[in-house]
């Protein structure tokens, strides 16, 4: 399978195609936009608006950037050989899967991954109040629950995965950087929000604007820094490439 014909000039369109518009992805769709205002207002009534309203924006921007980066890396690689191995391609979502879009990653998506994060690291605020360990725990909550979404997904064509068998070390049909990313991607959001917010604009040892801009600045540096760690570790389990953890048939 391939990248979606119009992938590069629809990447911009808020909706992508109208036959998207039916009933299943209305339904999807309304439950999470649902879902999310929900649970952003149980963070308004625990810690009041700013502080929900900054963990929502910064999560949502640190999930919609990374998903769009490795969906454009992917595309802008594809067919590119490196010391003579050729690159593999990434994912993308299905363009008739989801209404409205933020470039190439769904909205929903973005909001889905807020919800994980958020709700994992109030599970295991319960647990401790040292935020790295709840971190940690949160981070591992949130990749055991999208072990389970992701095999589904990919089975609905919601998004595909396009290296080829021998490209990735598989699990579930999905590639292992998938796990390894989304580990670190909640722990390292989740560390940095508590962290900075305790620190910087909690205390207000800033101008309060000035504190909240350089969040959005360290947001995106961390991403970049995960982005590499996760990609420096998928290459040192080269050895283990070809290998295929699962127990169905793969989806023709």
């Amino acid at each position: 399978m391939d990248y979606d014909p119009l992938f590069w000039e629809r990447l911009f369109w808020l909706i992508k195609y109208s036959d998207s518009i039916n009933f299943t992805n209305i339904l999807n769709e309304v439950l999470v936009f649902a879902l999310t205002f929900m649970v952003i207002y149980h963070g308004y009534k625990k810690y009041g608006i700013k502080k929900i309203i900054l963990f929502f924006s910064g999560g949502f921007l640190f999930a919609a950037l990374e998903e769009n980066e490795m969906i454009l890396a992917g595309y802008d690689l594809k067919g590119t050989t490196f010391m003579g191995i050729e690159v593999p391609m990434t994912y993308y979502f299905n363009y008739h899967g989801y209404i409205l879009w933020f470039m190439a990653v769904p909205i929903v998506v973005a909001c889905s991954w807020f919800l994980i994060t958020y709700t994992s690291v109030q599970i295991t605020q319960k647990i401790t109040k040292r935020f790295v360990i709840s971190s940690l725990l949160g981070a591992f909550i949130g990749m055991s629950m999208d072990l389970m979404i992701d095999p589904i997904m990919i089975r609905k064509y919601k998004w595909i995965w396009l290296a080829d068998l021998d490209q990735a070390f598989w699990i579930l049909q999905v590639p292992i950087s998938n796990f390894i990313g989304w580990f670190l991607l909640i722990f390292s959001f989740n560390w940095l929000f508590y962290w900075y917010h305790d620190k910087y604009l909690e205390k207000r040892n800033w101008n309060q604007w000035k504190s909240i801009l350089m969040f959005y600045v360290l947001m995106y540096a961390v991403l970049i820094i995960v982005e590499f760690i996760t990609v420096g570790i998928t290459l040192a389990l080269f050895p283990f490439y070809g290998i295929d953890i699962s127990w169905w048939a793969w989806p023709s």
